[in-house]
């Protein structure tokens, strides 16, 4: 462990040196990371296709009620209402049975900050992101989310660093990552 984080040039830490803290996810913030995930990938093109739907089922609903003995359109229009309904709902429950799952696990993880990267090890793997890979991190309130281009996603939960590490963590991803950290707290920003 590093000591004095506060004031250490984060240039002078070594390969692989820095603080460590470990921590098990709680359901709630795997659906809030998971949520994040969803949302940042899939909200644009879920809007564009709520939108076409929409605008099919009004056609067809406009149809049914122009000539109401033709049951067809009806049907064509309540189509793309359930389609949208669809649409929204099953990134939810898909992510609540990924959340469930996760938890249910109780994994122990441990995550090392060092100037070069993150590492992160569970289950008696080793992972290792390098901020000069393509991840990107996420930050709000509650929780850091590491996502990589590998289909990996890991959520960080501020809880489980004291106050000196997140004080380390905000010097170090806006540094290292630039425009590939994303702050999106709500609260006033105390560092």
């Amino acid at each position: 462990m590093v000591d004095n984080l506060e004031t250490m040039d984060l240039s002078r830490i070594g390969p692989q040196e820095g603080p460590t803290f470990s921590y098990t996810l709680t359901y709630e913030q795997i659906m809030r990371c998971l949520r994040e995930a969803f949302n940042r990938t899939n909200k644009k093109g879920k809007l564009i296709q709520t939108w076409v739907l929409g605008f099919l089922s009004v056609v067809y609903l406009a149809s049914f009620f122009g000539a109401p003995q033709l049951s067809t359109y009806l049907f064509l229009g309540l189509l793309p209402v359930a389609l949208i309904v669809f649409i929204w709902l099953a990134p939810y429950l898909q992510r609540r049975k990924i959340a469930r799952e996760m938890s249910r696990e109780n994994v122990q993880y441990q995550v090392t900050l060092y100037s070069r990267g993150v590492i992160i090890r569970y289950d008696g793997a080793e992972y290792v992101f390098m901020f000069t890979d393509a991840i990107e991190i996420f930050e709000d309130d509650e929780q850091f989310a590491l996502q990589s281009t590998k289909d990996r996603l890991y959520a960080i939960p501020k809880s489980s660093m004291n106050a000196e590490i997140l004080r380390f963590a905000h010097r170090l991803f806006p540094e290292k990552l630039g425009g590939r950290y994303h702050d999106r707290r709500r609260k006033t920003k105390e560092e």
